[in-house]
């Protein structure tokens, strides 16, 4: 497209005129034609213009630096509150620091995010199951009670069940007195 109004006519050049005079006094298309007329010509000054983009992009710069800052902060402070719940969790359960490693390892192997569950995990896994009985130690002998115990029950299913619970508590009667 040609840039000269040369084989214009006058009527068409008072069009040009208007329609730019229209757009440059207009608020709603005043900041856009300005845009444009610097797009196609960037080397021209339109204090506008060059003003508004030069105070954007300082406030791009201020936005990114304080964006970076609180990341930081935010990071510094998740750091702290992981080493204050982990020097809890150290404190509560007695733990040395090599006890704390390996409450971490356990964190990752286990995938528990939290260092008192993590913790009382490992607290557990240290701990020596106690010993059960078995028919080779002498354990208590139960006995379950006769057919004349139950015959009162037959038919009445409540009478059946505080039958059990009688006989169930005497069971571990006789267990707590050995």
């Amino acid at each position: 497209m040609s840039q000269s109004l040369e084989g214009l006519t006058v009527d068409q050049v008072y069009g040009f005129a208007n329609l730019t005079n229209t757009l440059v006094n207009s608020p709603e298309t005043r900041e856009q034609f300005l845009n444009l007329v610097k797009i196609a010509n960037p080397g021209l000054v339109v204090p506008e213009i060059d003003a508004k983009n030069q105070v954007l992009a300082e406030l791009n710069q201020e936005r990114k630096a304080r964006l970076a800052l609180e990341a930081r902060i935010q990071e510094r402070e998740i750091r702290e509150g992981i080493e204050r719940k982990k020097t809890e969790v150290q404190s509560k359960f007695g733990f040395s620091s090599g006890d704390m490693a390996e409450v971490e390892k356990v964190m990752l192997d286990e995938q528990i995010p939290n260092y008192e569950t993590a913790a009382k995990y490992l607290k557990a896994s240290r701990q020596v199951a106690e010993k059960s009985y078995n028919h080779t130690s002498g354990s208590p002998q139960v006995t379950m009670p006769d057919a004349s115990v139950w015959k009162r029950g037959f038919g009445d299913g409540s009478a059946l069940k505080q039958i059990a619970l009688d006989e169930a508590y005497k069971a571990f009667s006789e267990i707590g007195s050995n």
